[in-house]
């Protein structure tokens, strides 16, 4: 059982269907009990999409951080879920 409410929850950008950024949260939620290290929770979530969802997917996770990135249409989700923020996107292939 989620301890997150939908107010803590903020949707800051999403370019993603919406199965699939509730699975963006679900994972997110996932990780954060599991693991300490946000680079554990990176890699948690980054696993999940790539063998969920057609990979590569990149994921960045954390308080502060800044990006700029190219992704695919229908990929990109960035919210903040209590006090961490998540970044998840697809890359696009070269």
């Amino acid at each position: 059982m989620s301890q997150y409410t939908q107010k803590d929850l903020k949707l800051l950008l999403v370019d993603m269907k919406e199965d699939m950024l509730k699975e963006a949260i679900v994972k997110a939620e996932e990780a954060i009990d599991k693991f300490k290290l946000l680079m554990e929770i990176a890699e948690f979530i980054k696993t999940s999409f790539d063998s969920m969802f057609l990979p590569p997917w990149h994921v960045i996770v954390g308080q502060k951080f800044g990006s700029r990135v190219t992704h695919e249409i229908g990929t990109l989700a960035y919210f903040i879920l209590g006090n961490m923020a998540f970044f998840i996107f697809r890359g696009l292939e070269e």
